[in-house]
């Protein structure tokens, strides 16, 4: 499939071996005003919980739902932030009556979740992926070329025009 000739040509969109969430969190907060919130104020964080604790690197990890170590940010909306909010992004209103963009992570587990899918996007590619992943073309290697898809999709819809879907694995 295209993308994986597209990472060929341009191998620096990977970003290799895993960088911690607090790395991008930090970013995050450089960058947008991001803070750092309780996980009351993360909406459906049960769901959240559920999704991380059935994921299939907890297959190996076999942690315990009380073993999760939940961490979130909300980035105000502002002109700055508002490219995450341009499309694909469900509003959240906080306790304090404002909209944010929102965040949750489980390092443990390498799980995220956003109401922003470029955030969601972004996150994940940045959040990088194993070199043994890569070698191997792993089922992780190739959930990542996805995410590379999607948020080329989403940021260049230019770009991935030019390279139609096919019936193609990646």
């Amino acid at each position: 499939m295209w993308i994986k000739d597209f990472v060929r040509t341009h191998p620096d969109v990977i970003v290799r071996g895993s960088v911690p969430y607090s790395e991008i969190v930090e970013r995050l907060k450089e960058q947008y005003d991001a803070v750092e919130i309780p996980l009351a104020e993360v909406p459906s964080m049960r769901m959240h919980r559920y999704n991380a604790i059935n994921l299939p690197a907890n297959e190996a990890l076999r942690l315990a739902e009380e073993q999760l170590k939940f961490s979130a940010i909300k980035i105000p909306i502002t002109d700055k932030s508002s490219l995450y909010t341009a499309k694909d992004y469900v509003s959240v209103v906080g306790m304090d009556g404002k909209e944010f963009i929102y965040l949750v992570y489980e390092d443990q587990l390498r799980y995220h979740y956003s109401n922003s899918n470029r955030l969601f996007l972004e996150v994940a590619v940045s959040s990088g992926v194993p070199e043994a992943d890569i070698e191997n073309e792993t089922e992780n290697y190739l959930d990542y070329l996805f995410y590379i898809k999607c948020y080329l999709a989403h940021t260049h819809p230019d770009l991935s025009e030019l390279f139609p879907d096919s019936k193609e694995e990646l």
